[in-house]
């Protein structure tokens, strides 16, 4: 998050309700309406007497209606003064108020001020769980004008957890709500939301249009606290801009508007952070700011504010001679602060978005620790960022909670519309954006049901000797961190940890992003010299410093970024053995599962399923003029229409069952009809150490969850079935599998979510309990693909080699052979995982098994 949020305007929507006029009543009214007006003008203080006062004559006179209103406004006034405490102790009062007449609708607005108090505080999921409450009571009292000023909270509490395209879209309706209700204030305070999203989403300019138009709805309505703020906080993207001079002006004037009237201490420690950031260079200055700031949000409570104000302090200490170990210092008590607040959800998918958002923090932390020569401590900041949603399913090992019904069915109802072909562009994108909605409200169901529940057991981040007792002598573990303006890669063996510095993480990543592309068409005429090419700036960029100390051996590669998209077997020596982690930690995850009563039997290969009406397997089943099911329609077009027939398919699963009956093993083959969905979500397949699946892959960059193998979508009697093998269904399996191959297009890829990696079949894979995997990076050949199987088999069964050993071996012959010499070919597969894993025939696993095969 480089971009500052202003939690008054943007996280601090509160909502309040207009007041009768009974005649006895008066003087309270009086007072209150004059205490809205000092609050407006930023008389803070003033505003609190009044509507104390007014709140008082309330509960003399036995209005608890109107009581419950004026504690509502109260609490706008205690959150602009930073007295989180105060406020949450009204609002409470206020909903007893409201509960006990049957108020619904200020109950709702209770609910959405307690929201705000939550996240301001660091507590996102008490956050979700309060906007849930009054959304939900805003609906039943059906006023869907209602529903803007908490849907407002509900979008600035989605960027906070990283999410971000969900906060955009719900921003953008709220403020196309706003305009249409014709209230200018309202409309300001949203447009000033949505330019702190657009900012964190990379659009500049549109964002900065947006705080033009806010900046003069503000002003024009006499907001003085709310329009310095939007100036304060579009002086940060001026900043980040390097338009140093717009965000000088835009700090003096929100400066001035402030000491015109009573200045909150948010809005005081929020500016003093944006001059000191501004004046970083100018240490002499921006120091006593950037200290004041600290203090400041550290005795408000305010999480964003404590973070972000050691982060700038952190950056200007950096730029003195004797900075460097008290930035590190506010750097690590930053860190903590994020862990505190992600340790308050409960939902892997939350935790995920919401360290994402703050990689900024570890970066930087990284940066100084490696610049300083701290090799183990950078390293250890390094896997705090990295892969912890995956290392949290990992160590729990429990299914997702389940939620409502209906919603869950409405989820997949909009996935299927939103793959359907369809040339009306317009609808696919609004079935998008409603998946995107259904979505996250059954995550926030599932991450409200999750805390009223015990926490399951989380995996924290391995020290760098943890990492070091789980490699053997042979194996050399390479870790990458790539910030935009500095990348750092560590080389640890047995023996000790050596640090290299590399040039800048966006060059290394767009580097990698060329070499992906060049790599899946160097077959294609006019590619080869430039595939070489690229590979070869790759290999001196990311592998430079350590090129020559890799092998013989086993070299591990914990990614970053866009290096995840690269198969590292292509840069290196190809007598080097390499495995893709995605991170350090995870290795001493995979480890611990090593020790687990192996699975009884030894291989099961689902291969040849049956996508359409036209495969021969259904003639005289299916009726070639029914038009197809949506699941059918769905994973078509999820691949561009590419849903044939994997012919080479049977192929590979029979050459399979040969290499396996030469060790002395017949395994299943489930092959046509029997290659299904429920066979795997069944739990049949949990007895196997390696599992085989020969079949289309589906991949979706912007949506994980949408990613999945297709299996058979027509029963034996020609009708259609879900044969979408999904992630989530992943997750509720219990697999024993040592190595699962995913011999299809692009098992290896997912949405890229910062600090995750690639989120997709991969950890799904591995939250459901397999070791090892083998995936592809890109679109293979079928062919060829079926060719580089038999030799993997060979060499891992018949020789007994570990996966990433048969691998490189397979591979190497295949680039031997004139036919599939071409790195598209063979280079798009990539063992993934423990890089001890060596899968062995389980005693008594003879020749007992029948073969289930059909067509």
């Amino acid at each position: 998050m480089t971009v500052r949020h202003r939690l008054l305007t943007i996280l601090g929507h509160v909502t309040v309700l207009a007041c009768g006029q009974p005649s006895d009543l008066e003087r309270a009214r009086d007072l209150l309406a004059l205490g809205r007006e000092s609050s407006l003008q930023g008389q803070l203080h003033q505003a609190a007497d009044e509507i104390e006062t007014a709140t008082d004559l309330f509960a003399q006179a036995a209005a608890p209606a109107e009581l419950a209103a004026a504690l509502n406004y109260l609490s706008d006034v205690y959150f602009r003064l930073g007295e989180f405490e105060r406020q949450e102790e009204v609002l409470w009062r206020a909903l007893e108020e409201a509960v006990a007449i049957g108020d619904r609708d200020e109950a709702a607005k209770s609910w959405n001020n307690l929201g705000v108090s939550f996240a301001a505080r660091g507590r996102p999921s008490a956050a979700l769980e309060a906007y849930q409450r009054c959304l939900e009571l805003h609906q039943d009292l059906g006023e869907p004008d209602r529903l803007t000023a908490p849907r407002h909270n509900l979008g600035v509490q989605l960027l906070l957890l990283g999410r971000i395209d969900e906060g955009v879209e719900e921003m953008q309706k709220v403020v196309a709500d706003r305009r249409r209700q014709g209230n200018p204030l309202a409309l300001g305070q949203a447009l000033a939301s949505l330019a702190w999203g657009l900012a964190l989403d990379g659009q500049g300019q549109t964002a900065l249009d947006a705080y033009a138009e806010a900046v003069s709805l503000l002003d024009q309505a006499g907001a003085v606290p709310d329009l310095a703020v939007a100036l304060e906080q579009r002086a940060q993207l001026f900043r980040t801009l390097s338009r140093f001079e717009d965000a000088r002006e835009d700090l003096q004037r929100s400066l001035n508007l402030l000491e015109s009237g009573e200045a909150s201490s948010i809005d005081a420690a929020y500016l003093r952070l944006g001059l000191g950031a501004v004046e970083r260079e100018q240490a002499e200055d921006a120091l006593p700011m950037l200290r004041a700031a600290v203090k400041t949000f550290d005795n408000l409570g305010a999480q964003e504010g404590r973070i972000l104000a050691r982060l700038e302090l952190a950056r200007a200490l950096r730029t003195t001679a004797e900075g460097q170990d008290e930035a590190i210092g506010h750097l690590e008590a930053a860190v903590e602060i994020v862990e505190e607040a992600r340790s308050d959800l409960r939902l892997p998918s939350f935790r995920a978005t919401f360290l994402g958002g703050w990689q900024v923090i570890y970066q930087e932390l990284v940066d100084v620790l490696a610049s300083a020569g701290f090799a183990e401590r950078a390293l250890e900041a390094a896997e705090k960022a990295r892969a912890r949603a995956l290392l949290d399913r990992m160590a729990a090992n429990v299914p997702e909670s389940e939620a409502r019904l209906d919603l869950r069915e409405r989820i997949e109802a909009l996935e299927t519309e939103a793959l359907l072909p369809t040339t009306d562009k317009e609808s696919k994108d609004t079935a998008r954006e409603e998946l995107r909605r259904v979505r996250f409200a059954f995550e926030r169901m599932q991450e409200i049901s999750r805390r009223t529940a015990p926490p399951s057991p989380a995996a924290s981040p391995a020290s760098v000797e943890e990492i070091r007792r789980n490699l053997d002598g042979d194996t050399v573990l390479l870790v990458y961190s790539l910030a935009p303006r500095h990348g750092w890669l560590w080389r640890l063996d047995a023996e000790g940890i050596v640090q290299f510095s590399l040039s800048s993480g966006a060059e290394i990543e767009a580097i990698a992003r060329n070499v992906h592309q060049l790599l899946a068409l160097h077959d294609r005429p006019g590619y080869g010299k430039a595939t070489r090419e690229s590979l070869e700036l790759l290999a001196s960029k990311a592998l430079g410093p350590v090129v020559g100390n890799l092998g013989p051996g086993r070299v591990v590669i914990v990614p970053d970024g866009a290096l995840h998209l690269v198969p590292f077997g292509a840069l290196v020596n190809p007598d080097v053995e390499v495995v893709h982690l995605p991170s350090a930690s995870t290795l001493v995850e995979l480890r611990r599962r090593a020790s687990r009563e192996p699975a009884p039997r030894l291989l099961a290969v689902v291969a040849d399923p049956v996508f359409e009406t036209s495969d021969p397997r259904l003639t005289g089943l299916a009726d070639s003029d029914t038009p197809e099911s949506a699941t059918v329609s769905r994973t078509r077009s999820a691949l561009n229409g590419r849903l044939g027939r994997l012919p080479a398919s049977a192929e590979e699963a029979q050459a399979i069952v040969d290499v396996a009956r030469s060790v002395g093993v017949a395994p299943p083959v489930h092959r046509g009809f029997d290659a299904t969905r429920e066979l795997v979500i069944g739990g049949a397949l949990g007895e196997y150490r390696i599992l085989h699946f020969a079949t289309h892959g589906l991949v979706d960059a912007e949506d994980p969850s949408l990613a999945g193998l297709v299996l058979s979508l027509y029963d034996d009697r020609g009708r259609p079935r879900d044969g979408l093998l999904r992630v989530r269904d992943l997750h509720g399996l219990r697999l024993s599998a040592d190595l699962v191959v995913l011999s299809a297009c692009r098992t290896a890829l997912g949405q890229e979510i910062r600090g995750e990696g690639l989120v997709g079949l991969v950890d799904g894979f591995f939250a459901a309990g397999a070791n090892h995997l083998l995936v592809s990076l890109w679109d293979v050949d079928d062919r060829a693909t079926a060719e580089l199987m038999e030799r993997f088999y060979r060499h891992l069964l018949l020789e007994g080699r570990r996966p990433a050993d048969a691998l490189r071996r397979a591979q190497v012959e295949l680039r031997d052979e004139t036919e599939w010499n071409s790195p598209a070919y063979w280079a798009a597969f990539v063992t993934v995982g423990d890089p001890h894993i060596r899968p062995r025939r389980p005693p008594g696993d003879e020749s007992s098994a029948t073969e289930a095969a059909q067509g």
